[in-house]
């Protein structure tokens, strides 16, 4: 004996209580992946934060200039690399003086997807700011 189906065009309450569980599961991982982004980001900004201040410092205590190179996912200093991949690193190359400062003031921007910092070097002292 066969069994007919009464609504041919409709979905089962299985099916939508599978949709809406679906649904509600993205719903309550989106806001997770965007504090996961700026989790990151805040990583990545406090280790370009450190790389900077420790080629400072090895520009004083050795009494010589410390070139500051940057690339998308790095920056480059004598013998010395960071790789803050996935976030993208933008700036000007500069350098450190012997005396641990900077001729021109400096911009680094950081960014991972729609998240992003800046790192403002001041001119003269080379001190740094973080700013999201």
């Amino acid at each position: 004996m066969a069994k007919h189906m009464r609504n041919k065009n409709g979905f089962t309450s299985i099916e939508m209580l599978l949709v809406c569980l679906l649904m509600l599961s993205v719903l309550l991982f989106l806001p997770a992946m965007h504090q996961y982004d700026r989790l990151q980001l805040n990583i990545a900004a406090n280790k370009v934060h450190q790389f900077l201040l420790k080629h400072q410092k090895n520009a004083m205590y050795h009494h010589k200039q410390e070139q500051i190179l940057f690339s998308d996912h790095q920056l480059h200093a004598p013998n010395d690399t960071l790789d803050i991949h996935p976030v993208h690193c933008i700036g000007n190359d500069y350098h450190y003086t012997e005396f641990g400062t900077v001729s021109q003031g400096q911009t680094i921007y950081l960014q991972l997807h729609k998240q992003h910092c800046t790192l403002v070097i001041q001119i003269g002292s080379g001190c740094l700011d973080i700013r999201f």
